[in-house]
């Protein structure tokens, strides 16, 4: 909850806020919904806005009663936006508590708020002569004795204000014109010349009064003119509108929806609303089309994709499945989303098509599964596994975990089923101890299925007083009895054996990669193309060491990143490196990954050393453009890559890479500046070290690095020095502070994940000031340029060249990175305050 409240605070607009709110709606289980509802008391109103907003996407209704309180205890755009909330989530089961409040709305001067009023007395089913007469074509009408004062009329023709920035003055001039004839007109096309999010929800807010009929005719122009963000909001109005709309009105929304799909393919936001939007309009036209794209929709599209699926007669669903597998295959844990009509289709498909399931079921088996799965749906998806597998069948470990999960019967019932289907040794311990569940229901059908089940190799005997007897009975093909251990199958003389497909044990020693070390019975390993040997039960990786197999993620040193290799990596000294293709690889995350490295470009290149300096042994240096590949880069941007610095860090067995911009030139020395975190080796989290630097330039020049400053009160920033043979050569970024706005065109350089001198390209989203732990204030550029591993220390700049921050962190989003510089005045203002000097004078005077 707290990172979604920091996102929703730090959304720099409202396509960014939106993007959060459909992913937390669709993403998020009901418990952790009611934690969302703590939001609504956070002392951010774009926090308390966004969790009024989840709540109404995701039709939360218990929150009912907290929105409709807070329509009357808060104020501003909060106050409407829970007014709009509850009228779209009311029903007509709420009318007797729900009626006094729509009422009161309607007696407020505020003309949206008795919009929503209006809306509410409809959703509650209140007859159009108790309501407003003309359901919000114009203001609502209001019992006399209750009437305010009408509102001052707005001087100036109608429509005038209606974009105003000032929000009273808007909405003032939004419901003078909402009294004239035909306002949609007006409507519209300031709609299309206005980019303010604010006033692009009133104006469709407005739209969506004028009633269903008049927003479809409205509708085609705003979906062929509109940029995404304003596509996505009348999409979403429209979808709220078809329940009442005729079939002549959707008649011309159809063509036009498809047409704006295709030219917004790439806007997620406007796609999301134009997918959810055409499902109602043209469900069985559009439906082949979502089918073959379940793997880029929402998933609250995929589930209405399912539902529309299963809705439809056996025969005419079976010519959707080819593409939908297709898709599946690409994500297949939404696979289970899809449970009931596949379990419904098993039966009729065609073998290629039930391996083709198969595959994707067991890889949705080891994922996670998608969140906000009801009872209904695990059911389904334990049926549907139920029918699929068959024995020995590798178990899927998360669905079973979340059927355990589960406290209902039927779901534990269920979950039955697939462990009988298993017919394993591991099946059926897990019976048993279903026979010890309270529920008579569960223990009934725990008893059935371990009488009917039968196991290789294994005796199930079940008493008549409940007691369940599981005995290992494993023997060799000669006949000989196997000493059955946890993970051992073995002969009295120590012959160890593994299961084979068939779940009958043959000698590791005949098999080509042995037995796993991940089961209770060792299963034979198999092996794919390019892929390293694993466990055909659990999907785990193994490595082979001398005669034994290993699991590779139990291995201190673990497998390469790079080649095919099939044993451990060694370690020769401070060096880890591939014995096979000889990659050095270095510690990062606990685990060990391929050193940086972007191969040489062309026979013969090579890359210069600096003196005394070494290359570590197996690293290839990064290659940086070359003087005819800068040629065909913009002059500000090949400036910048001039500038820019491929840092090399390591610490005992760890390496990792960064980088840095040469902001000063003296002689043959030049100053580099960079983060602190990425000098640094935190030994432990109070205590850091200076790590061991080198740097490569421009000109493929490697040079060691000399850590002259590290910033204090916990501010990212650091110094180095490097003494170059060829200073001339490289570039400079000037520490000066230029222009910078919100919406300024913004590029980065730098090093991410070891791709050496990326460029990259946004926009200003937001400034922001926050404080070190030390209590030192930081001024930070939000920008919508993508950063990455290796690009911490990187310039930022303004599109005209400048330099204006350090690339120091993102934050990953549903809806989107945020990514973070320090800005340059935070830079310089830190260097003279420590008086850091370079060549003998002040680095920024």
């Amino acid at each position: 909850m707290q990172k979604l409240s920091a996102q929703l605070e730090l959304a720099s607009s409202f396509a960014e806020r939106q993007k959060l709110v459909v992913a937390a709606a669709q993403e998020a289980s009901p418990d952790e919904l009611k934690q969302i509802a703590r939001l609504l008391n956070h002392k951010i109103e774009a926090v308390r806005l966004g969790a009024i907003q989840i709540f109404e996407k995701a039709r939360f209704r218990p929150v009912l009663r907290i929105l409709a309180d807070a329509t009357s205890k808060r104020g501003g755009q909060e106050r409407v936006f829970a007014a709009r909330a509850v009228a779209s989530m009311a029903e007509p089961v709420d009318r007797d508590w729900l009626e006094p409040i729509a009422r009161a709305w309607l007696a407020e001067k505020d003309e949206f708020l008795r919009l929503h009023g209006d809306s509410l007395l409809v959703a509650l089913g209140v007859p159009a002569a108790a309501g407003s007469g003309d359901t919000a074509t114009k203001a609502a009408i209001v019992p006399a004795a209750q009437a305010p004062a009408p509102a001052p009329t707005p001087s100036g023709l109608p429509g005038e204000g209606i974009t105003a920035v000032d929000r009273e003055a808007r909405a003032r001039a939004i419901a003078h014109l909402l009294a004239q004839d035909d306002p949609a007109p007006m409507l519209c096309t300031a709609l299309i010349e206005t980019k303010h999010p604010g006033v692009r929800m009133d104006l469709v807010g407005a739209l969506e009064a004028l009633g269903p009929t008049r927003l479809a005719e409205a509708a085609p122009v705003l979906l062929s003119r509109g940029d995404g963000d304003l596509v996505a909001l009348v999409a979403r109005a429209l979808e709220r509108a078809v329940p009442n709309l005729g079939e002549r009105a959707l008649t011309p929304l159809r063509a036009v929806l498809r047409e704006a799909r295709g030219r917004l393919r790439g806007h997620a936001l406007a796609r999301a609303a134009l997918d959810d939007c055409a499902l109602e309009v043209e469900a069985d036209d559009a439906i082949e089309g979502m089918a073959e794209r379940v793997d880029e929709v929402s998933i609250e599209t995929v589930r209405r994709v399912a539902a529309h699926l299963e809705a439809l007669p056996g025969d005419r669903r079976l010519r959707f499945i080819p593409k939908l597998l297709e898709a599946l295959g690409r994500k297949p844990r939404r696979v289970l989303l899809f449970a009931a009509v596949l379990r419904e289709a098993w039966a009729s498909l065609r073998p290629p098509r039930r391996r083709e399931l198969l595959g994707i079921l067991h890889a949705a088996g080891r994922a996670r599964i998608p969140s906000g799965l009801g009872r209904d749906e695990l059911i389904s998806v334990a049926h549907l596994y139920a029918a699929v597998l068959g024995p020995g069948d590798a178990p899927p470990a998360t669905v079973l975990d979340a059927l355990d999960r589960r406290d209902e019967p039927e779901v534990a019932v269920a979950a039955i089923e697939v462990h009988r289907s298993l017919a394993t040794e591991e099946a059926a311990e897990r019976l048993a101890e279903y026979v010890e569940e309270p529920t008579v229901e569960v223990r009934d059908a725990a008893r059935r299925a371990l009488i009917e089940m039968k196991v290789r190799h294994v005796d199930i005997a079940v008493g008549d007083d409940g007691s369940v007897a599981i005995t290992p009975a494993y023997r060799t093909p000669a006949g000989e009895p196997l000493r059955a251990g946890e993970g051992v199958l073995a002969t009295d003389d120590g012959v160890r054996y593994a299961l084979d497909g068939d779940g009958d044990p043959v000698a590791e020693k005949d098999t080509e990669w042995g037995g796993c070390r991940c089961c209770k019975r060792p299963r034979v390993l198999i092996r794919a193309r390019g892929a390293r040997p694993t466990c055909p039960r659990t999907g785990l990786a193994h490595l082979r060491e001398g005669e034994r197999a290993c699991l590779e993620r139990d291995h201190p040193l673990g497998g390469c990143g790079v080649c095919e290799s099939v044993v451990p990596l060694v370690r020769a000294g401070a060096v880890v490196r591939c014995s096979e293709c000889g990659t050095e690889h270095v510690r990062v995350d606990q685990r060990y990954r391929p050193a940086p490295r972007v191969r040489s470009r062309g026979a013969g290149s090579s890359v210069g050393v600096g003196a005394g300096v070494k290359p570590q042994a197996g690293l290839t240096l990064p290659a940086p453009p070359s003087p005819d590949e800068l040629k065909l880069v913009e002059p500000s941007i090949a400036q910048a890559m001039a500038a820019n610095v491929f840092l090399i860090g390591g610490a005992g067995d760890k390496g990792w890479f960064g980088s840095g911009v040469i902001v000063a030139r003296a002689g043959a020395q030049v100053a580099v500046l960079t983060n602190r975190h990425v000098v640094e080796d935190e030994v432990d989290p109070n205590h850091a070290i200076v790590a061991d630097m080198r740097a490569v330039t421009i000109t493929g020049e490697v040079a060691s690095a000399q850590v002259v400053w590290r910033a204090e009160r916990g501010l990212d920033l650091a110094l180095i020095t490097l003494t170059l043979d060829q200073p001339e050569r490289v570039g400079l970024a000037p520490l000066q502070e230029g222009a910078c706005l919100v919406g300024s065109r913004l590029f980065a350089i730098g090093n991410p994940l070891g791709l050496s001198w990326s460029y990259s390209s946004g926009t200003v989203a937001a400034f922001r000031t926050d404080e070190t732990a030390q209590g030192l204030p930081v001024r930070y550029i939000q920008s919508h340029v993508a950063i990455s591993y290796g690009s911490s220390g990187g310039g930022l700049y303004h599109e005209d060249g400048h330099l204006v921050g350090i690339n120091q962190r993102g934050i990953d989003a549903p809806g989107g990175a945020q990514n973070f510089a320090i800005a340059m005045p935070t830079v310089v203002d830190a260097l003279r305050r420590e008086q850091v000097g370079f060549a003998g004078a002040p680095l920024a005077p």
